[in-house]
């Protein structure tokens, strides 16, 4: 009987420690590494105490496992079961995925996902250690299936998803009380991923724009106003931007420092800029826009792309005060910026030795003031992450859990 308990004040620790492995680490190399050096643990906490009960409980565990051989047997497995369960069950898979968005609330940064099967989802977390799990996931279930999509937060509040379904162009909402709305169809005749941002102020008045190539070389916007709360919101077809590239395949909407409107464009491999000064231009979002012309690198050409731009988000003025572009190549990712669209960029490699099948940045400070970098990429379906504090060396993939 004594035996027994030895082995069961043994089986308690080791269960504590997987837990604590399936809800912080999330990875099964750390799971299994936290589990074995739990009972280790508190061996040497209770060896710094008592050298010789230490000694006699080592005894007592040896001989107990001589003697319940079964019972040893199922204090080794449990954990691992646990281990093999905990960090699945009840968890919706993140094994399926389409599509990757990065975006704060708040502080918060959020992983927001399409799935093969059904709509949209997000994972968050309130650290900036990134090795640790990240929290959720949160799915919409009852939402369709996306082709394409893009997502942001308002200042109203919320997380706001433009998704194309076929050549529809369709929005959803999941407010602040983290309920999700039905999804409703605002337009047609889009193809590839559409882009999104809010141009305005609350005290100048709410504006939200929703950039879509039409399948023609051109881009459809859509625009909805400030609403008093109303639902669900009105929004209508402004005009068609005309360019003179033959298909636009995706593209990336973001607002600079100087107040310009800047889309990047993908197209047969290739990326180009487009932007809007705020003025003389006024409201009128189909006027004062520039040709498109291929981003300017200094001395290099850029690699061909593979997939869509993705601008940064970001929670640094720092940073913020430039625009940060993802995009993915063969081998990797290829990081963009400038503080100026009519200059040159700025470019960084990330060699990864794979070709995601999208990418998203991410870019923040933590309350001391550190600054780091992430990148969230599908692969096979899949989500993994890559990170760097400062001007460190970047990390290897991980696989990212929620």
């Amino acid at each position: 009987m004594r035996g027994r308990r030895v082995l069961m004040v043994v089986t308690v620790v080791a269960v504590a420690g997987a837990v604590t492995a399936v809800e912080l680490w999330g990875t099964p190399f750390l799971e299994v590494l936290s589990w074995a050096l739990a009972p280790v643990a508190l061996v040497v906490a209770v060896g710094a105490l008592d050298p010789a009960g230490t000694r006699a409980l080592i005894k007592g565990v040896l001989a107990a496992v001589r003697r319940q051989r079964r019972t040893a047997l199922c204090v080794l497995l449990l954990p691992v079961l646990l281990i093999g369960a905990g960090g699945s069950a009840g968890r919706p898979s993140l094994n399926t995925v389409t599509g990757v968005v990065l975006v704060f609330e708040g502080r918060v940064p959020n992983v927001v996902f399409t799935r093969a099967a059904d709509g949209v989802g997000y994972c968050s977390r309130t650290d900036r250690t990134w090795v640790t799990r990240w929290r959720g996931p949160s799915i919409a279930r009852d939402w369709p299936r996306f082709d394409d999509f893009t997502a942001f937060t308002s200042t109203y509040g919320g997380l706001e998803v433009f998704g194309r379904r076929g050549d529809r162009l369709v929005f959803g909402y999941r407010d602040p009380d983290l309920r999700w709305h039905a999804v409703q169809q605002i337009g047609g005749g889009i193809a590839g991923k559409p882009a999104a941002l809010e141009d305005g102020t609350p005290d100048a008045g709410r504006r939200f724009l929703v950039f879509a190539a039409d399948g023609a070389g051109g881009v459809k916007v859509f625009e909805r106003t400030d609403y008093a709360g109303g639902w669900p919101p009105q929004w209508s077809a402004r005009s068609t931007l005309r360019t003179p590239l033959a298909d636009i395949e995706g593209l990336a909407a973001a607002k600079d420092r100087h107040g310009r409107l800047v889309l990047v464009l993908r197209s047969r491999g290739r990326l180009f800029q487009m932007h809007r000064d705020p003025a003389p231009t006024g409201k009128d979002v189909s006027a004062g826009w520039s040709s498109p012309r291929p981003l300017r690198l200094p001395g290099r050409a850029l690699p061909a792309v593979t997939g869509d731009p993705a601008y940064a988000a970001v929670d640094d003025i720092s940073v913020a005060r430039a625009l940060h572009v993802a995009v993915p190549t063969a081998s990797g990712v290829v990081l963009l910026s400038t503080r100026d669209v009519t200059r040159d960029w700025q470019i960084e490699t990330v060699a990864l030795g794979f070709t995601p099948e999208a990418v998203a940045r991410l870019d923040s400070a933590s309350a001391d003031d550190s600054r780091s970098t992430v990148i969230v990429l599908v692969r096979d379906h899949a989500l993994e992450y890559v990170w760097r504090d400062g001007r460190s060396t970047w990390s290897e993939p991980v696989r990212l859990t929620c």
